[in-house]
């Protein structure tokens, strides 16, 4: 950005430190369909767990990819404001002959965790993501297999990869987020918020998007 007087107007570095990422082509409903359940799998099974998780599972952050276009939105958006009320300000100065010519108070790089509200354990969420696939006839069962319910170790994989992320705890605090960047963008109410506070509300969104596909597709198969 650049004022009348083509000087340079100094614009901010955002780095953004970006907890586990999922969004309408990548997520736990993509990863359950792919396993497929038991045909004898009810929801009420797959959600027994749900509200008392162990100890013993490892919370994990993770953020929809909406919310991290947003973020890099509101960081466009902050850069624009800042370059307009700096310009509007020099202005200001060079009008007083008399008042020294003074910078305005800028922090050139800002650092951000990108990650929704609630930190949960990968065994929840691929819960939940079941448990939502089964009550809408999304997924492919398999007749000849016994019922399965979801646990720590159905869903532990013996990879290294995954061995190690199993192993890994990451509580994201997004405080900082939402009170410093994302109040840049108004949208309604909700100022400051994430689209998809929790995953939740992000995993509904991708049954949406993908409900009628999913579902006319196992009813063919």
């Amino acid at each position: 950005f650049t004022n009348k007087t083509s000087s340079c107007t100094l614009l901010s570095l955002f780095i953004f430190r970006c907890a586990g990422l999922y969004g309408n082509d990548f997520s736990a409903l993509h990863t359950m369909r792919k396993k497929g359940l038991s045909s004898q799998s009810q929801p009420s099974q797959l959600i027994q767990s749900q509200s008392q998780p162990s100890q013993s599972q490892q919370y994990t952050s993770r953020i929809h990819l909406e919310d991290v276009a947003r973020s890099i939105l509101a960081s466009i958006i902050y850069n624009h404001d800042h370059a307009t009320h700096s310009n509007q300000f020099d202005n200001m100065n060079q009008s007083v002959k008399h008042q020294p010519q003074q910078s305005q108070p800028h922090s050139p790089i800002h650092i951000y965790n990108l990650a929704d509200n609630e930190p949960a354990p990968r065994t929840l969420v691929m819960q939940h993501a079941s448990n939502l696939l089964l009550s809408n006839n999304a997924i492919a069962t398999d007749t000849n297999s016994p019922s399965t319910v979801l646990s720590t170790s159905t869903v532990s994989t013996s990879d290294n990869r995954r061995s190690r992320r199993g192993k890994e705890r990451k509580r994201v605090d997004n405080t900082k987020l939402k009170t410093e960047l994302l109040s840049h963008i108004q949208n309604n109410d909700d100022v400051g918020e994430l689209i998809y506070p929790t995953y939740r509300q992000g995993l509904q969104s991708i049954l949406d998007h993908h409900y009628s596909q999913w579902v006319i597709n196992e009813f063919h198969d």
